[in-house]
Parts: C-alpha cells; sequence; structure tokens
C-alpha cells in the first residue's frame, strides 16, 4: 500500500504581459494589473484546473457626498515581486483608489503577499493617506466572487457572536450553496461582525480559507472604534456569474466617519495541496492503552491483539488516554512521566511490537489544556491561561472521573512549554511522530499575551510547522479537527482524524463535507455513539466517503480488510455518497466511485436490512468520458446482501 507524505511547496515566478503568475506544484495564482495588482485567477492543477475566480479580487472605499454613494477602487497598479528562496515569494502592489469620474482619493493602497511554503498567503492591506478624508461609510479589503461550482462553506463566528466561545469556538454548521436557483442565494450568509474564519469547497475537489490574523481589534475596533461596524456576506450575483464574498471592515451606512490616519488590515488565504491522485485508506486505531472494565485498570494490547491489527491492514495507532480512570492511570497533560516505572517500561516495549509489525504509534497532547496537577499550572497557569473575556475565570475541560485540564492560550508562553514537553517525550520513547487534540486557535483577551482581542491562528500555524520539523519529513502527524476544518493542518498532516458527533441515526448523510473534504490527506473519523452498537453499518458509511473509523469492533476491521485490497492511489478523481456519476436501479444501494482516464471502481453498497438488486447506470460524461462506452471487468452478482458491499472494475473504451 503507498503511503502518504506531506510535501512542502516549491514556488516559481513568471511575468507575463504585465501579469505575474506565481505557481507551486498543486496550483498557480495571478496578480494582474488591472484593479491595483490584486489576484484575479487561482487553479487548481489536479481540482477542476480553471479559475476558482469569476472577476478579480476587488478592494475599495465608499463615500457619502449629498446623499449620494461613491465607490473608489484600486485601477491599474504597479506589481513588484522578489523569491529569495524556492519556499517563499513575496509579491506587492502599489495603487491609488479611483471613482469611475477619475476622482482619486487622497491616499496609497498598497496589498503585500507572502507566499508560504505550507500553502498559506499572507496578506496585508495598508492605506496611506494624505490627509483626512471624511464622509467615509465603507471599506472593503480585497472582497473576492467566485465560480458557483463551490457550493459548500462554513463560517467561524466571531468571538462576541459565538455562544460557545468560552468552551470551544467551534464552527457552528455547514451551508449549501445552488447556483443562484433558490431564494437562499440571494444572502446565503450576513454579519455585522467580521467571522474568524470562513471555509468555501466544492467537495472532493478544491477550494480555500480565508481568515483574519491574531490581531482581532484590526478588523473589529480600528476604524470605527467599536463593534459591529464591519461587515461580511456570502450571495450570489447574476453580474458576477458567481458568489460575492464581501469582506468588509467598514459599513455604517447612513453614516459616515473621517478617516486622517493609515490604516493595516492582516489576513490569509490558504490553498490546499490538492493531489494528483486519492489518498490511499488509512485505517488506525486509537486508545493504545485503554481502560479494562472487566480487569478494573488500564491495559495495552497483547501480541495478540497487536497480530489482530496488522493482519486488518492498521498502520497507526495512538497512544490516547488523556481522560481520568479509575485507577487514576491516564495521561495527565503537560505532566511527565505519564505513567509509573512499570506502566513507561510496558509503554516502551508496546512501542517494540508495534513496529514489529509496521504500526507506527503517536502519543497524545492537547495543544489547549493544561492538568493542575502539573507543577507549571501552579507557577504559571495564571498567565498562559485563555481569557475570552475580562471576567473569565480558569476554564476547566471536565471529564468523568475529573478533569482533562484548563484551557491556555497558545500566544503565551504555554507554546514553549509545550514544545519542550513534546520534544521531552519523543526524545525519550520510540514514538513516530505526534496527536494533536483541541487543534483549534481561540480567541482571547488576556493583556498579558498580547493587546486587545485576539486569536491564536498565527501561532497555531506556527505549531504546526515547528512539528514537521521537529518529526522530520517521515514522521506522523495526526491531528484531530473535527468542527475546525483548517487548510494549512490538511497540508501538513499524514492523518486527519474529523468527526466526533453522536448520531441518532446512522446514514451517510451524518457526515459533514470535512469528512470528505478534498484530495488531501488520508482522513478518518471518530466512532462515538451508535456507532460502537451498529459498527458494521457504520464502516459501511465511511466507505461511500473514502474514510476509515476508528472502531475496533471485528466487524468494521474486516470491512476494511478487504477494503485494502484495492489501491486507491491508481485513480485521480473520486465522488463520494450520492454521486451524480451513478444511479443505482434500488434506493436501498449507495454508490461511490473513483476514476482516472482509462479506469474506474464503483463501490455499491446497501445498507437496508434485506438483499436488493445490484444493477445500476453509470453517467460517462461526469467522469469525463463523454461518448465512451463502458464495461465491467468482473463477474457481477445480480443481487447484495444486507448491509454488504461490493468493489467493481470498471474500463473505459473511447
Amino acid at each position: 500500500m503507498k503511503t502518504y507524505r506531506p510535501t512542502p511547496a516549491l514556488f516559481t515566478i513568471k511575468e507575463e504581459s504585465g501579469e505575474v503568475a506565481v505557481s507551486c506544484q498543486w496550483w498557480e495564482t495571478i496578480h494582474s494589473p488591472s484593479l491595483g495588482g490584486t489576484l484575479s485567477s487561482i487553479r487548481f492543477f489536479y481540482g477542476s484546473n480553471e479559475n476558482i475566480f469569476t472577476f478579480p479580487c476587488e478592494t475599495s472605499i465608499s463615500l457619502l457626498r449629498n446623499h449620494k454613494e461613491i465607490k473608489f477602487v484600486a485601477k491599474e497598479g504597479k506589481i513588484e515581486y522578489q523569491q529569495e528562496k524556492k519556499d517563499c515569494v513575496v509579491v506587492e502592489t502599489k495603487s491609488r483608489l479611483y471613482s469611475k469620474e477619475g476622482e482619486s482619493l487622497p491616499l496609497f493602497y498598497r496589498h503585500r503577499y507572502e507566499y508560504h511554503k505550507w500553502g498559506y498567503i499572507r496578506q496585508r492591506v495598508c492605506f496611506e493617506c494624505e490627509k483626512a478624508l471624511s464622509d467615509v461609510w465603507e471599506v472593503i479589503i480585497a472582497q473576492m466572487s467566485v465560480v458557483p461550482r463551490l457550493n459548500e462553506f462554513t463560517v467561524r463566528n466571531g468571538p462576541m457572536q459565538d455562544a460557545e466561545r468560552k468552551k470551544q469556538a467551534f464552527v457552528i454548521r455547514w451551508y449549501e450553496l445552488f447556483g443562484g436557483a433558490k431564494a437562499s442565494d440571494q444572502m446565503a450568509f450576513a454579519t455585522s461582525q467580521m467571522p474568524l474564519q470562513f471555509t468555501i469547497l466544492q467537495r472532493d475537489v478544491e477550494g480555500f480559507d480565508w481568515f483574519i490574523s491574531d490581531d482581532i481589534d484590526q478588523w473589529y475596533r480600528q476604524i470605527g472604534g467599536r463593534l459591529n461596524q464591519n461587515h461580511f456576506f456570502i450571495r450570489y450575483s447574476p453580474e458576477i456569474q458567481g458568489y460575492e464574498i464581501r469582506t468588509g471592515a467598514l459599513n455604517i451606512h447612513p453614516d459616515t466617519l473621517r478617516l486622517k490616519e493609515s490604516l493595516s488590515f492582516d489576513f490569509y488565504m490558504a490553498l490546499p495541496f490538492v493531489q494528483e491522485h486519492v489518498s490511499p485508506l488509512r485505517f488506525s486505531v486509537g486508545g493504545l492503552l485503554n481502560y479494562r472494565p472487566d480487569r478494573k485498570g488500564t491495559e495495552f494490547p497483547d501480541n495478540t491483539a497487536l497480530d489482530t491489527y496488522q493482519a486488518h491492514g492498521v498502520t497507526l495507532a495512538r497512544l490516547h488516554n488523556d481522560g481520568p480512570s479509575l485507577d487514576a492511570i491516564f495521561w495527565r497533560d503537560g505532566l511527565y512521566p505519564p505513567y509509573p516505572p512499570e506502566r513507561m517500561e510496558k509503554m516502551d516495549k508496546t512501542l517494540e511490537e508495534c513496529h514489529r509489525r509496521g504500526i507506527k504509534v503517536t502519543p497524545y497532547f492537547s495543544l489547549t489544556e493544561l492538568h493542575p496537577e502539573a507543577p507549571e499550572f501552579t507557577e504559571h497557569g495564571e498567565e498562559w491561561r485563555r481569557m475570552p473575556d475580562e471576567e473569565a475565570g480558569f476554564l476547566y475541560n471536565h471529564a468523568k472521573l475529573g478533569m482533562f485540564g484548563a484551557q491556555m492560550c497558545l500566544v503565551s508562553r504555554w507554546r514553549e512549554f509545550l514544545k519542550k514537553s513534546i520534544d521531552r517525550v519523543l526524545k525519550n520513547h520510540a514514538f513516530d511522530g505526534v496527536y494533536y487534540d483541541w487543534c483549534n486557535p481561540m480567541p482571547c483577551v488576556h493583556p498579558a499575551h498580547q493587546k486587545g482581542l485576539h486569536w491564536s491562528v498565527e501561532e497555531f500555524i506556527e505549531f504546526l510547522e515547528w512539528t514537521r520539523e521537529r518529526v522530520g519529513t517521515e514522521g506522523e502527524i495526526y491531528l484531530h479537527m473535527t468542527y475546525t476544518p483548517f487548510v494549512i493542518a490538511e497540508n501538513i498532516a499524514t492523518r486527519m482524524l474529523v468527526f466526533e458527533t453522536p448520531t441518532t441515526k446512522i446514514t451517510p448523510e451524518m457526515f459533514s463535507p470535512d469528512v470528505s473534504y478534498m484530495k488531501l490527506s488520508p482522513r478518518g473519523v471518530c466512532s462515538l455513539g451508535l456507532a460502537h452498537q451498529e459498527p458494521k453499518r457504520f464502516a459501511l458509511c465511511c466507505l461511500l466517503q473514502h474514510v476509515a473509523p476508528e472502531v475496533n469492533a471485528p466487524e468494521a476491521l474486516e470491512i476494511f480488510r478487504i477494503a485494502l485490497k484495492n489501491d486507491f492511489t491508481r485513480y485521480t478523481n473520486f465522488s463520494g455518497y450520492n454521486t451524480p456519476a451513478v444511479t443505482p436501479s434500488r434506493p436501498e444501494i449507495e454508490a461511490a466511485i473513483y476514476w482516472n482516464h482509462e479506469e474506474a471502481l464503483l463501490l455499491l453498497v446497501n445498507l437496508s436490512e434485506e438483499e436488493q438488486e445490484t444493477s445500476f447506470q453509470i453517467h460517462s460524461h461526469y467522469l469525463g468520458w463523454e461518448k465512451s462506452e463502458v464495461s465491467i471487468e468482473q463477474e457481477m452478482p445480480t443481487r447484495l446482501n444486507a448491509l454488504s458491499f461490493l468493489y467493481l472494475p470498471l474500463k473505459r473504451h473511447p
């Protein structure tokens, strides 16, 4: 089975007819002189390979004079660029803002783009005022116009609008877009407070992240001095034949204000390393040290259990027991050594046995929690702790038998202590990398960290980059990213864990778009609630999304032992559950399909409790196989047993 290893971007830059193109192994961006040199094109080679913008990004300032709105936008601009290393490029533009009538504003507009090797573009927009500017009611920073095929998005709300900010500050829900065909597209999302982040994508194909920098107040209070004067919305616009994504730093219509100082806005766009081929389906297990109720204690798996893992294609396990247990043997965040001496010795021997079987192991670390029993909690807890507001005390994450720990902020010195803790574990034990939980930048107002309202997104990025350097190119970075889609993490990680939702009914629809996402790192899903009662049904639903469940039940292990006989990396495309490429003859049969230019692999799954017919129709135009005949390369059964699945290889005949 092929393995997946992240590779940093190697950039090239070229100029042609005044346009500047920056490209790496997976995508190309274009800066055009029109509209001040802003981005006019982003193209993912192994996605659609077509521009995701319908119109160049646009920065503007609008005035209100005599009840008339006058919009000023960047016009022809000067583009400068430099490339000191293959993994870093800087593009800078400079222009003025003009109205339709040709009037210019007394300021310079500058836009700086820093391309970094793990796929993100750090951007800074500056307005350098030559003199005070009156009657300003709106300021828009790099508004985007995206194509309708990007049809799902999610938003991480601003901290003042997030009811759960004291706990998590996760994304709330995913939204669907309909290409202007439904009334909801007229204003798919709107808020008077700039979100911390949004993600938009076409599932299994392409998309991007956009998020503001650490300094939240730069967007929230810099211009007007108070909250809810900026704005953000996503809506379908017939004029641009796509979706307008309004990233507004100010909107106080019909009021106006006076700009008299220079302004700066920092933000990021993260572009995924959409791979040429479908990622391998990588099966892993969690809880290498588990509490055994029958033995009233924690136990490492014996060699028989490890042999079973190996026989069923498990190549990765994590030592994850951060929760308090009845025998008090658990890994307290920030405390080392985690176990008594005899248990530490058993841990090291278990690592040896895993390695003999080709199973890599990662230890658990929380990027946010510090357990009160760690000495550093007493010494530095007050200084490092996360404060979502000025009145907040310590935020404890409780468990059934105690607590996981208290929330810390990565903007503080907690970050350096955590690095030392990780380094100590990796130096002293034969782990193959790390598993991170609470991979979630969160808002904080602690004055010892940074002045004003901030969130730890830049520190989170730096921590991931440090981790990649620390574990090396072959090291495992296994990230738990439930409710926190983040493209940079996808580009750096070797495996993602993306689903942790107890469900009342196990169906393919229970998964959110970030489960299937795009052709990036291999993915797994947590198994909670009914997944342990119906592991076979849960595993079949996972197959339809090309993800692996973390269920140790024999039924799930057997399903993936069979599935892993396929080399999914030979295919360049995947379309998961509810794919438009296949219509099964029975509604009880679900389908997914893998394909390249010459062949395909069809997955049929019967999720019903009764035997079903297996006939189907292939819509070859969806696969790019127009006017082609398709043949089945093996004998196909006419019926499919209850709760079973079938892979069928298909061949294209042009």
